[in-house]
């Protein structure tokens, strides 16, 4: 295919050139018989129905040339177009991916529940975890209250130091005294945590023993 394309182009080349010369001939003799006498008979070198044959006959090779490089153009266009065609047909053919349903996967977690609290729906997690931080504040709050009596008392120890190496038997049962009452104090703000615990519980519909 190519070297008939270079065939073709060689000819085209060939035919203007010649066609060139032929020009440049009459420009010549067009000249030389302006300088010439006007009486002076000039025979042309060319005439005018050589130049129309040369003409026609370049202008035939040049649109057969035109031609087949237009048909060459328009069957790879076609070519290129079947092969997009066939392209497009096995990507329409591929099976069309189904879709995945999660609705078995999303019934194995159970729902979330919930918990209406002043007319308010809360997440029981949420209310539970509320609740349990409240619980923890409240507990540390009594234990800063216990190290605060403990404090106390050791302070009082301290400043009775005299007066307990001369009565030890009155402040001995001074100080056991005291250390009950602290331990009735601690058992009931346990007590409290405990029952507290349980209310809000109960009032959460939870269960505990």
């Amino acid at each position: 295919m190519e070297n008939t394309e270079n065939i073709y182009n060689e000819a085209v080349l060939g035919m203007l050139s010649e066609i060139s010369k032929k020009l440049d001939a009459i420009q010549a003799n067009s000249k030389t018989k302006e300088i010439q006498s006007v009486n002076q008979e000039i025979n042309p070198v060319v005439s005018k129905e050589e130049i129309e044959s040369i003409v026609k006959k370049q202008a035939t090779i040049v649109g057969k040339y035109v031609e087949y490089t237009h048909k060459l153009q328009v069957g790879q266009h076609n070519k290129l177009l079947t092969s997009i065609n066939g392209v497009k047909k096995q990507i329409e053919a591929l099976p069309a991916p189904e879709k995945v349903s999660l609705d078995p996967l999303m019934k194995l977690f159970p729902k979330p529940k919930k918990v209406t609290v002043c007319g308010f729906e809360f997440l029981r997690s949420s209310v539970i975890i509320f609740v349990l931080s409240l619980i923890i504040v409240f507990s540390l709050m009594l234990n800063i209250k216990q190290m605060d009596d403990y404090r106390g008392l050791k302070n009082r120890y301290s400043e009775q130091t005299e007066y307990n190496s001369a009565n030890g038997n009155e402040w001995e049962a001074t100080r056991r005294k005291e250390e009950t009452t602290s331990i009735k104090i601690r058992g009931q703000n346990t007590a409290d945590i405990h029952y507290l615990t349980c209310f809000l519980f109960s009032q959460l519909g939870i269960r505990v023993e």
